[in-house]
Formats: structure tokens, C-alpha cells, sequence
């Protein structure tokens, strides 16, 4: 079976002919796996992956997120309406945002809890991101603010409104701790500590 590189990050996944998931490389199809499980002939788009696991969410109007892992031959399917995810930096979560909310969904089930609601907001999310490298905290933009949430919840949810953000632009460098943004068409950076 071929290796997925972050390379095909943006490439397409197709699911047709008996539920073979195929990849285009170069205007070549290659097999990959068997996947009995997804609804095909339909399109996918990779949006995160990590060593042999990866994130694969529908074009169609559903926009459903399914986790898959190659070498477990695991498959499931994580929520629909989904505009973006991401793995946590140790690849125990996912983060996914939808149109007006922000979940974290747990690839080991802490304390039974297979999901868990961060936010929900009346006006649209525009960009969720993790932070940190042990992902105990996610910063979202919602109502032209970067929100930062803390995900321990034991002792209720802390939530901090941290800085005016108008763009749909949020990127998180683990290396310097820096938090990349947008607000009145300017470009900033914030240290986050």
C-alpha cells in the first residue's frame, strides 16, 4: 500500500468502484484501501494527516469528517457539516469546527466522553487552531475576537477573550509560541504565554 506524504494534503481522495479509495496523483489513480463504510462514488479532500492517519471530510453539501486510520484498517465517521479539523499535536484529538461551533473529538475516549462542545456562537467561527504542543488549549476567532480556551475542564470552562481579529486567518507556531493574525487588513503576531 502507498505511503500518504503531506504532500497530498490537498490532493482528492475519490471513493468508486466497490468502495476502493483511490487517490489522484498526477492525473493517476491509485488504490489505497478498502473502505466499505463511506457513501461512493463521491469526492473527499485530505485536510490533516499524521504518519498513517488522516482526516477526510465530503465535498458534497453534508461536509462529513471521518477519521481514518491505513494501518488499523479503522474508519469512523465524526460529525457533519464540517468546515475544517485538525489533529492535536499528540494525536489523540481532533479539532473540527463547524459553521457556528468548535468540538474536540477523542480518539481515546477520555472519561467516556467520545466528544466534547468548546464553543457555540450566533455569529460564524472563522478560524479555530491549537496551541501549545501538549494541545491543552485551542484559540478560535468568533465575534471579531481570538478566544483562548483551556480543554481541562474539571473545574468548569475558561474561556479568555484575548485579542480583536477580524480576518479568517489563525496560525499557531509551537516552535516560538507566536499567534499569527489578521485585524483591520494588518497582519499580527502575538506571543502567547
Amino acid at each position: 500500500m502507498p505511503q500518504i506524504s503531506k504532500d497530498s494534503l490537498s490532493s482528492l481522495l475519490s471513493f468508486k468502484r466497490n468502495g476502493l479509495l483511490y487517490k489522484k496523483n498526477n492525473n493517476e489513480e491509485i488504490q489505497l484501501t478498502i473502505v466499505s463504510l463511506l457513501p461512493y462514488p463521491q469526492t473527499f479532500i485530505t485536510i490533516s494527516l499524521s504518519d498513517s492517519k488522516f482526516l477526510i471530510r465530503g465535498m458534497d453539501v453534508e461536509k462529513k469528517l471521518y477519521y481514518f486510520d491505513v494501518n488499523a484498517r479503522v474508519l469512523k465517521e465524526i460529525s457533519g457539516g464540517v468546515l475544517d479539523a485538525a489533529f492535536s499535536p499528540l494525536r489523540d484529538k481532533v479539532l473540527y469546527q463547524k459553521e457556528n461551533e468548535v468540538w474536540v473529538y477523542f480518539l481515546n475516549p477520555a472519561f467516556g466522553k467520545e466528544r466534547e462542545l468548546i464553543t457555540r456562537s450566533a455569529d460564524p467561527i472563522k478560524k479555530s487552531v491549537w496551541l501549545f504542543n501538549d494541545g491543552s488549549f485551542i484559540a478560535y476567532i468568533a465575534k471579531s475576537i481570538i478566544n483562548i480556551a483551556e480543554l481541562d475542564q474539571r473545574y468548569g470552562q475558561k474561556t479568555l477573550e484575548y485579542l480583536p481579529a477580524n480576518g479568517n486567518v489563525l496560525y499557531f507556531d509551537s516552535d516560538s509560541d507566536y499567534l499569527y493574525f489578521f485585524n483591520d487588513s494588518k497582519f499580527y503576531r502575538a506571543k502567547i504565554i
